[in-house]
């Protein structure tokens, strides 16, 4: 590692050249092997998306494909990364969809100073969040 750095040149104020060494020291007493945290023996599979297809059409793609062959009993498997984030976000979206009606109900109850109106004006919010079909 260190003969890379010799081999490296950076430029100085004054316009000179000096080899990358004088400036890094390499020190690999510190360093071990990378651990897979995950299982002793672990295969790591990446996929990239086609243009205009979402990644939870492409998590459902997979895991329709995985059902029909079903895994070995020693065999895991797991999302990970943006997968897994997209995954964890939409098992809490219920709760966020939730807290937003019941704020909007508390800040009409507050306008109004009804429970009921809030809760008419509340209730046409999913015909209009699904729209008119034409």
């Amino acid at each position: 590692m260190e003969k890379t750095f010799r081999k490296l040149y950076i430029t100085c104020r004054s316009h000179q050249q000096v080899p990358l060494s004088t400036l890094v020291k390499v020190d690999t007493s510190k360093t071990a092997y990378l651990a897979n945290h995950q299982s002793q023996f672990a295969v790591t599979l990446s996929f990239n998306l086609a243009p205009g297809v979402a990644l939870g059409a492409a998590v459902d793609a997979i895991n329709k494909a995985q059902a029909p062959v079903g895994p070995a009993e020693a065999l895991t498997g797991s999302f990970q990364g943006s997968a897994k984030a997209s995954a964890t976000r939409l098992k809490s979206e219920p709760y966020l969809i939730a807290a937003a009606l019941i704020a909007v109900y508390i800040v009409l109850h507050l306008l109004y100073q009804s429970y009921i109106h809030p809760m008419t004006m509340v209730s046409t919010l999913p015909s209009a969040g699904v729209g008119v079909r034409s």
